[in-house]
């Protein structure tokens, strides 16, 4: 991403206003707005509506399909702010792209994928290796997690079936218009060499809003500028 975007985009990170007017799915004007991600502890992925990163800018669009919109951040402030503390892989990530259903407020998908370094313990010593993920959610149906178990030194929820048992469900909600809150649900899959596991993916609960115009002319901008 051109510099000029990621210096504007810090701006508005540090001069985002706390109470902003909830996103306006029905308004189909390309925009920036802003999405705060709820982030409990990764030993809580139960925990619901307590720990929110500040507001971030992501771009909203109509979307391909009729009735739909796109809202998407960019990687580079997925690995900076939303894997903060799990060592991403700088420049692997995708933008964290929600497609919701703009009559309803259903997030009709949700996520994004990059690349971690992590540290697996195997008893007697240690390896750095560098697994793959891939985060996909919706408010479509629920989603749940196992009690936690410890895999290569990691507590991990594994991803089940609501109806199985035991998994503890996570109900989805849709767009709420009047606050801006939205918790989609899923499974996040991480892939190194020939293993795979699916976990419960615990990003998909945020609050979006509107940004102030001042900030979103600023953006808009810079991207301009920025293309060739």
């Amino acid at each position: 991403m051109p510099r000029a975007v990621l210096v504007a985009i810090a701006l508005a990170i540090f001069a985002s206003r706390a109470n902003a007017e909830p996103m306006d799915l029905g308004n189909p004007l390309p925009r920036w707005v802003f999405v705060a991600f709820e982030v409990s502890p990764p030993d809580r992925p139960g925990q619901l509506d307590s720990v929110y990163t500040r507001n971030l800018p992501a771009w909203f669009v109509p979307a391909d399909r009729a009735g739909q919109v796109s809202v998407s951040m960019p990687g580079e402030l997925v690995e900076s702010e939303l894997m903060a503390g799990f060592d991403a892989i700088a420049g692997t990530f995708e933008n964290f792209t929600w497609t919701f259903e703009a009559a309803t407020g259903d997030v009709i998908a949700a996520g994004t994928a990059g690349v971690l370094a992590r540290t697996l313990d195997w008893g007697p010593f240690e390896s750095r290796v560098q697994p793959s993920i891939r985060v996909q959610m919706n408010t479509l149906k629920p989603a749940g997690f196992s009690p936690p178990k410890y895999l290569f030194g990691h507590e991990v929820f594994s991803f089940c079936s609501a109806s199985s048992d035991p998994c503890q469900s996570v109900s989805p909600v849709r767009y709420d218009r009047r606050t801006g809150y939205v918790n989609a649900v899923g499974v996040l899959r991480i892939h190194w060499g020939g293993l795979d596991w699916e976990t419960f993916a615990p990003l998909g609960e945020a609050v979006f809003s509107e940004a102030p115009g001042s900030l979103d002319a600023t953006l808009q901008t810079a991207s301009e500028t920025a293309t060739p």
